[in-house]
């Protein structure tokens, strides 16, 4: 007799054979949020590029982590898994921050607490406005994203009851995650454009094109 256990699993492995996003991908808002995510990502991945030309530094790994975090987030966004998006996120901005911390010469594993990480952080660009700025961006939307993570109340769960539920398309959770998202990139961006202006100028020109194409008319102003 087969058991009930092993029917669900059966129909589990048919779910994952049959499964596929094709479906979603002919929807427009869909398709154009995720370009702009990805060239935002896009831009990272030719910051992570440029940098590992250098001397070898151990705070890269932080980077390199953030950017796979973002990299994650894609294939989630296009199935609608959407508190799964915001945990990646919240992963990201942490990383992002570590890396921070780490290329001002402080040791991100010796911190206890991602409140102090992000207090050490601020500490370092305290003397420049416009760093201070984007950390302070991406310190709210960690804390918007706790809220996903810890199921802060109804608007922050999803009660999903099945598999087959997924993949989903809701536009409303859709927008949050994105505008949530472009939100961080940008923030990381320019803090790379800040603290790594000489090799923003040395870029390989395809790379620096990339990162040029993401940013604002104010942000530009910021290149010396």
């Amino acid at each position: 007799m087969t058991s009930a256990v092993e029917v669900s699993f059966n129909d589990f492995v048919d779910y994952l054979n049959a499964y596929s996003v094709s479906g979603l991908l002919s929807k427009k808002e869909l398709v154009d949020s995720l370009k702009g995510v990805h060239k935002r990502i896009y831009a990272l991945i030719c910051w992570q590029i440029e940098l590992s030309r250098g001397k070898k530094e151990g705070y890269r790994v932080w980077l390199n982590e953030s950017v796979s975090d973002l990299i994650q987030i894609l294939p989630l966004l296009v199935q609608g898994y959407y508190k799964a998006c915001a945990a990646m996120h919240r992963s990201a901005i942490e990383n992002f921050v570590r890396f921070v911390v780490a290329n001002g010469g402080k040791d991100p594993n010796a911190i206890q607490s991602t409140p102090d990480l992000f207090d050490t952080a601020k500490a370092l660009a305290r003397t420049d406005p416009e760093l201070a700025t984007r950390l302070s961006l991406l310190r709210q939307g960690y804390t918007n994203l706790c809220n996903y993570v810890h199921s802060a109340g109804k608007p922050y769960c999803t009660f999903a009851e099945a598999l087959k539920e997924y993949p989903a398309f809701d536009p409303q959770a859709l927008d949050t995650v994105v505008k949530e998202l472009v939100r961080s990139i940008r923030a990381m961006n320019g803090y790379l454009l800040l603290i790594k202006a000489p090799q923003f100028a040395s870029m390989f020109h395809a790379n620096r094109d990339a990162v040029l194409d993401v940013l604002t008319p104010s942000e530009k102003r910021l290149i010396v």
